[in-house]
């Protein structure tokens, strides 16, 4: 949110920029000098600091690099996605890191982080989060070439670096790094053994998102599941973080719990998050409730995937987010409040009868 109201001063924007990216190159200069004489192995290690629904993002980007490089690869990623790139990528060597082992909100590497990095003795660093998290992460751990996309605050630490973009579609952001390195790359749709189709009655509805203003509501939810209960077989689930206590909504304590229920279900409903991307990665029927985020930079790839948003004048059309931060500075969520019950369970019947008619 910080970085938000800086970005649009600018004056600020413009001194702490030149700031920032002073302190990122004098970290750069001494990286060099304190591991001048590292030797370093032929490794790739790929860095990939995200949630479940972005880590599902990078996948082609992960692909591209497997396929299309002979040296051995590595990905670093939390702990919590170790599951996630395990299953798209078997043959992988992935190593992970906790955000307790993060300070500052999970922003700032502790020296037990970077020391899983160093010990990795790469040559090559590939840094497709872009942030100030990474950035902590690679700072003092020693490589020879750092490449990646970030703002423009951070780029002079990277020694090939690419502005990271503001069109759709995210993928494409983790991508762009691949055609920083091979401009004729394409990105194409990963695609893993998926499962059967077919719909037979068996709804899954994820009542939850990455913040409050991307929630349809879970009451809302609750009346839908009712609803639809009258002619499906219906499940609510959360995970465990959740503070919610319901005993009508299931709570899931692994991703390995997550993967059986989409699995045992043929449709998942939920707001735009991280759960409906790993369902249309395991082949299922998706539908997405979307208030303050565009779906067209951020939905599932693919033909099974169903999008259902409000007519809110601030709903954002040609942008990724809301002019309001993706409702993180809206007091009312208006895109989403506007959904009704009636509307939304309609809307949902009609996908169904598509659905079944295809």
């Amino acid at each position: 949110m910080l970085l938000y109201r800086i970005s649009n001063n600018r004056f600020l924007d413009a001194v702490i920029g030149k700031t920032v990216n002073a302190a990122m190159y004098l970290l750069r200069v001494l990286n060099r000098f304190i591991y001048s004489g590292k030797k370093y192995n032929n490794t790739l290690t790929i860095i990939s600091l995200h949630k479940l629904g972005d880590s599902i993002l990078t996948f082609p980007t992960v692909n591209y690099f497997i396929q299309n490089h002979q040296r051995p690869i590595t990905l670093l990623c939390w702990d919590s996605t170790v599951t996630l790139y395990k299953f798209a990528f078997p043959n992988l060597e992935i190593d992970s890191v906790k955000k307790s082992e993060f300070l500052w909100g999970t922003r700032i590497a502790s020296k037990n982080a970077r020391k899983v990095l160093r010990s990795k003795s790469s040559e090559t660093i590939i840094d497709i989060t872009g942030s100030i998290v990474s950035v902590s992460l690679v700072s003092l751990t020693g490589y020879r070439k750092l490449i990646g996309f970030s703002n423009h605050y951070l780029k002079s630490i990277y020694d090939e670096w690419v502005t990271e973009r503001s069109i759709p579609h995210l993928r494409d952001k983790y991508f762009d790094v691949v055609r920083l390195i091979d401009s004729t790359a394409e990105i194409d749709n990963f695609v893993l053994k998926k499962e059967s189709t077919n719909f037979k009655g068996r709804i899954l509805i994820h009542p939850f998102g990455g913040w409050a203003a991307k929630e349809w509501g879970i009451n809302n939810f609750i009346a839908l599941a009712k609803r639809l209960k009258t002619n499906y077989e219906v499940k609510l689930i959360a995970e465990n973080s959740e503070s919610i206590k319901d005993e009508r909504i299931t709570k899931l304590k692994t991703i390995d719990d997550l993967f059986y229920e989409i699995r045992e279900h043929d449709l998942l409903i939920g707001n735009d998050s991280g759960p409906i991307h790993l369902a249309d990665m395991l082949g299922k029927f998706t539908i997405a409730i979307y208030g303050p985020t565009n779906p067209n930079y951020c939905k599932p790839y693919g033909e099974n995937n169903f999008e259902i948003f409000g007519n809110a004048e601030c709903r954002p059309t040609t942008e990724n987010y809301c002019y309001l931060m993706g409702g993180l500075l809206c007091d009312d969520y208006k895109c989403m409040n506007q959904l009704s019950v009636d509307e939304v369970y309609n809307q949902i019947c009609k996908i169904i009868e598509k659905i079944n008619a295809s």
